[in-house]
């Protein structure tokens, strides 16, 4: 006869879930904790936004460029043009208020 075995506490794995192996600075894990007590979530609910941030961010550079290569110099923002936009969005803003 074959005998189970019956572990205790917390299973090892969750459906939908991976566990990994990782090894942090300790600098690192002392900004994780803090960042847990503050937010009130886990550490590793930390590192899934964190990595989404930066998911995110990464795609918005490669979107940027591929657009550069695809369009060359009219891809890039033509830094006068952008100041007068941002000081007439402002006096609309002051106006407004």
């Amino acid at each position: 006869m074959e005998k189970t075995k019956n572990n205790v506490g917390r299973p090892v794995t969750k459906i939908g879930r991976k566990k990994i192996g990782l090894s942090i600075s300790g600098e690192a894990n002392d900004t994780l904790e803090y960042l847990s007590q503050l937010s009130g979530k886990t550490k590793s609910r930390i590192f899934e936004e964190a990595i989404s941030i930066m998911k995110k961010r990464e795609e918005i550079i490669y979107a940027r460029m591929e657009n550069y290569v695809k369009e060359q110099d009219k891809a890039l923002l033509d830094f006068d043009e952008l100041m007068k936009n941002r000081e007439a969005y402002q006096k609309t803003l002051e106006v407004s208020h």
